[in-house]
């Protein structure tokens, strides 16, 4: 090829090394170049982790599952949660489902959708509570989020969703410490004190923060 073009191809490469560096996203001109190139230049960019193999063509089950595999931090109903933002998007849109095929106002009707028909458990209503379909729609922001940083599309169709959670505050129950001590002193064993002292004092959620400690994590 060409200086120039060898070049060009030098500057996408680099732009694709520090945006994995970083976790910062690809500017547009590289994820143009990104979704043409084919042939030897994408086996070795996809060998080398820097591009997928099917680039723009990405279906939407098969990324929400790529991403999923690549969040290892993820444990128990947080990762639970994701799952269940996989599912009410290929319910409503197809697992086979182009990427980049969904738009601004099919993310409006998917949220439509999920306040309106798309529970499965609750025989009683038909639709998802507000906090719920705020959560699935930030969820499914983080998703399209995370696609334009790896190059496979360009623009999020659900980034004007509301995605912030209010909190019920009918829920909230403030617990005393005086209760705290009762539970303490009848917890089964030492491990079960602690947990409970972690959880209420110390504010640590519970399973993921608390299991996660390690003893480098103790002054």
């Amino acid at each position: 090829v060409s200086q120039r073009n060898a070049a060009e191809v030098k500057r996408h490469v680099e732009r694709l090394m520090a945006a994995k560096e970083t976790g910062d996203s690809i500017d547009k001109k590289t994820v143009a170049w990104l979704k043409e190139i084919e042939g030897r230049i994408r086996e070795r960019l996809v060998k080398v982790g820097l591009a997928e193999p099917s680039a723009g063509r990405m279906r939407l089950g098969e990324w929400i599952d790529t991403y999923i595999a690549t969040r290892t931090d993820l444990k128990g109903n947080s990762l639970s949660n994701y799952e269940r933002t996989r599912r009410s998007l290929v319910d409503y849109f197809g697992e086979d489902r182009p990427l980049e095929s969904i738009t601004k106002g099919d993310a409006d009707e998917w949220r439509i959708w999920l306040a309106t028909k798309s529970n499965r458990r609750d025989k009683n209503r038909e639709g998802l509570s507000d906090e719920t379909v705020r959560r699935r729609s930030g969820r499914a922001k983080q998703f399209y989020t995370a696609a334009i940083k790896r190059g496979l599309i360009e623009n999020n169709p659900f980034e004007d969703l509301i995605g912030t959670q209010r909190g019920n505050p009918k829920r909230q129950h403030f617990v005393p410490a005086d209760v705290i001590y009762d539970c303490i002193e009848h917890a089964p064993d030492t491990q079960w004190k602690t947990i409970i002292a972690l959880c209420r004092f110390g504010g640590l959620r519970c399973p993921t923060e608390v299991l996660g400690l390690t003893w480098d994590d103790v002054d």
